[in-house]
């Protein structure tokens, strides 16, 4: 896969081909045999001689012998016993910690992370384009790289989760598991256990104003232009590609909060939707 060419990591099928013999030279070494008792079937211990028995001679007896046995895959990645173990673990975890603090999703915006482009081909084409010619060569990188789509995403979920769950939330414990869209691009689901963590009953405007409180000294944002509309058409701002010699500008954040207020407000069933031009000015 890190061959110097990428010709293998490019590949569409050989990738498959290598976790297919990966998967078959474990099983020979990793596997166990497990035969299931049942008391009427087998009323006397199993040893060695009952069921070279039940291979030489074709009786009844032998064969239910023969189907109650089964082959244990458990440390398999991928199959059916292992995702068994994986629940399991979970479940251990609900039990032990209670319940989790909140559930992440994490997805990968793939198509514009400039951190993630200026690893692939055709980079320097890719950062002149126009949007759609832009989209074209990001669909075709993912498509024809999709190692270093999941490797940057990967490491970027892991300093999120190092750096900011666990260094500002107290993050103590952790449960996800990884998945791919059909053209490969990672995203995760997860259960996060934080320390002190405060749920509160979201039933009633008490409960909501102390939930308000407590997040309200993690997430803060301050609007510089206060009077300034969200115009008609106006293109996301989370899409431009910011060059090095770009500075921020007031104009640029208020264009940011204002098309989160927007997502938000269309998103909440219990607001009314927000049209472009009529998001309420943030304080």
């Amino acid at each position: 896969m890190r061959w110097r060419d990428g010709r293998f990591a490019r590949h569409p099928r050989f990738r498959f081909v290598a976790f297919n013999t990966l998967m078959r030279r474990q099983i020979s070494t990793r596997s166990t045999f497990f035969c299931k008792r049942h008391e009427q079937l087998n009323p006397e211990p199993l040893d060695i001689n009952a069921l070279k028995d039940a291979f030489r001679n074709e009786t009844p007896e032998g064969r239910r012998l023969l189907e109650s046995i089964v082959r244990w895959t458990g440390s398999i990645r991928g199959t059916r016993a292992y995702w068994g173990v994986k629940l399991q673990e979970l479940l251990a975890m609900a039990y032990a910690l209670k319940c989790p603090s909140t559930f992440i999703t994490f997805s990968a915006a793939d198509n514009h992370w400039h951190s993630l482009h200026r690893h692939m081909p055709r980079y320097q084409e890719w950062l002149a384009a126009d949007e759609l010619h832009r989209m074209r060569i990001s669909v075709a990188n993912l498509r024809d790289n999709p190692h270093i789509s999941a490797f940057h995403f990967h490491r970027r979920q892991q300093l999120f989760v190092k750096l900011l769950l666990g260094g500002k939330f107290n993050l103590v414990e952790h449960w996800d598991r990884l998945e791919w869209q059909g053209r490969g691009s990672p995203h995760s689901h997860g259960l996060y256990w934080f320390l002190g963590a405060h749920l509160p009953d979201m039933s009633s405007e008490e409960s909501r104003e102390t939930f308000a409180k407590f997040w309200g000294i993690h997430v803060h944002a301050l609007n510089p232009e206060t009077n300034r509309q969200m115009t008609v058409g106006e293109a996301n701002p989370l899409r431009a590609i910011p060059g090095l010699e770009d500075e921020p500008t007031f104009l640029l954040l208020s264009m940011v909060i204002y098309s989160l207020i927007t997502i938000v407000a269309q998103a909440n069933s219990n607001i009314t939707d927000t049209q472009p031009g009529t998001a309420p000015p943030l304080q």
